[in-house]
């Protein structure tokens, strides 16, 4: 993956939600991050000593936080709406990694059918 990149924005937010699994397991626990971080072939050293800093701390939160409250919204919009339709925005971004990046980055889009 090269530096500066989509690829390696989209990472962030993977990489934020791992952390706080690992600092924060009672309030965000997200087994899921970390097997797909330990399987990128990446260089996480810059990213970890910056977001275990304590206002990095605070950004991990808040990005496992919003993506938190994204899930609950779509589960709610999906209960109430069952012939809705879940699309991921990001799938065509990175072909080679589309469910990885597309977890990572999170974006979703929900329309009804």
């Amino acid at each position: 993956m090269k530096k500066n990149t989509i690829q390696e924005t989209l990472i962030i937010p993977l990489f934020g939600r791992m952390i706080c699994s690992v600092h924060f397991p009672n309030l965000f626990f997200d087994p899921e991050a970390k097997r797909i971080c330990d399987s990128l072939d990446y260089d996480f050293s810059e990213k970890r000593r910056k977001m275990e800093s304590l206002p990095g701390l605070f950004g991990a939160l808040e990005v496992a936080q919003r993506q938190y409250d994204l899930r609950c919204e779509a589960e709610d919009y999906l209960k109430n709406h069952p012939g809705a339709a879940v699309v991921n925005l990001v799938d065509w971004m990175i072909p080679s990694t589309r469910l990885t990046m597309a977890y990572a980055a999170g974006i979703t889009l929900i329309c009804r059918m």
